[in-house]
């Protein structure tokens, strides 16, 4: 027994994570559905990706994700599929840790949640047909097409229980007369709820809302804690300071993310990379700071950067040309580690010859 679960632990079996959702790509985009699987170029040319049936060569030498190893009809579902890794590693490589705007609120901060009263009234009324609140299009057009009668049973609901709302027409007593209709009438078709998607509330009650409030993951994008210090031969890292390219007058392009920057700031280098002949603007890196990083619902990554005046770009002409700068770098410990110690190095040697004489 002791060598069975030994094998089983060294198995492909232990090692790949079982899916939450059937659609490899279309899943959600904050929280990992599938796990990566990388296989050797060695292997990979014997078309053995760790599963029972052998892929095409078309499949290459990138990441899969599948759903199971095997099935009844040795056809699993598999997909050439990278998902966010890449960009996991360009964020832990810059060290940029993404934060995510949690719409719901969390359950160890506890804090009033920041929705308006019509964005409630939308989502109580997806709940009612077991809908998630952030259920797409799609979704909702083909669950009120299930319910063709669905306005004639609600008006005929209405004027038998609450017929003094046709004299009101307050829309907020009908969004929630709608809800409870929903929830009453048994007649209505609604969505098939999936395990994943069954959460228990703070009452030990199995809900659909409850999923809502469950902290939002980064799509494993970083596993870092925000705000802590990074230590490095020169001393604490307080920013990070990755190279971008100049897109647009205020978009920045840094390590395959796009990020926002003040036109004022990037005007002088813009200005000077523009006009350099023989040279294409979008050959020159300029430094920038990363102040953040904030994930959105779709899984897109918006990056808050701001310039480091450093550079040749940061003088005129004439000042250059007479050896005096106009304007001053922000931070003067951007040089060469040669340059720093050669700063520091001056003042030590006078000292020596000092004593020495």
């Amino acid at each position: 027994m002791d060598s069975f679960s030994t094998l089983l632990r060294a198995s492909k079996l232990a090692q790949v994570a079982t899916p939450i959702s059937k659609s490899i790509r279309g899943g959600s985009q904050q929280i990992p559905t599938h796990q990566v699987i990388y296989t050797p170029k060695a292997a990979a040319v014997r078309s053995e990706f760790g599963i029972k049936t052998t892929l095409p060569k078309q499949i290459g030498y990138s990441h899969i994700s599948f759903n199971n190893i095997d099935n009844k009809t040795g056809m699993p579902d598999v997909e050439k599929n990278t998902s966010k890794m890449y960009s996991r590693v360009r964020l832990q490589e810059n060290n940029i840790i993404p934060k995510v705007d949690n719409k719901s609120e969390n359950p160890l901060f506890r804090r009033p949640e920041k929705q308006s009263t019509k964005k409630n009234e939308y989502e109580s009324l997806l709940l009612g047909f077991n809908l998630h609140p952030r259920a797409s299009v799609s979704q909702v057009k083909q669950i009120l097409k299930a319910n063709p009668k669905l306005h004639g049973q609600f008006q005929k609901w209405l004027a038998e229980h609450h017929p003094q709302v046709y004299l009101t027409k307050n829309n907020a007593d009908i969004a929630r007369l709608v809800s409870q209709f929903l929830q009453e009438n048994p007649d209505i078709v609604k969505s098939k709820l999936e395990l994943q998607q069954l959460r228990k509330d703070q009452n030990g009650r199995t809900s659909l809302s409850a999923n809502a409030k469950q902290i939002q993951g980064t799509a494993g994008l970083s596993y870092a804690q925000p705000g802590r210090l990074t230590n490095t031969p020169n001393g604490i890292k307080y920013h990070t300071v990755v190279p971008g390219r100049l897109v647009e007058n205020n978009t920045i392009a840094i390590a395959g993310f796009t990020g926002g920057v003040l036109e004022r700031q990037v005007q002088k280098p813009a200005s000077y990379a523009s006009n350099v002949p023989g040279h294409h603007s979008r050959q020159f890196t300029m430094p920038f700071k990363v102040t953040s990083a904030s994930m959105w619902d779709n899984g897109s990554v918006s990056l808050n950067v701001e310039y480091v005046k450093v550079g040749d770009w940061v003088s005129s002409h004439s000042a250059r040309s007479n050896g005096q700068k106009r304007f001053e770098p922000s931070n003067p410990m951007f040089d060469s580690v040669a340059g720093r110690h050669t700063s520091k190095e001056d003042p030590l040697a006078r000292l020596l010859n000092v004593v020495n004489n």
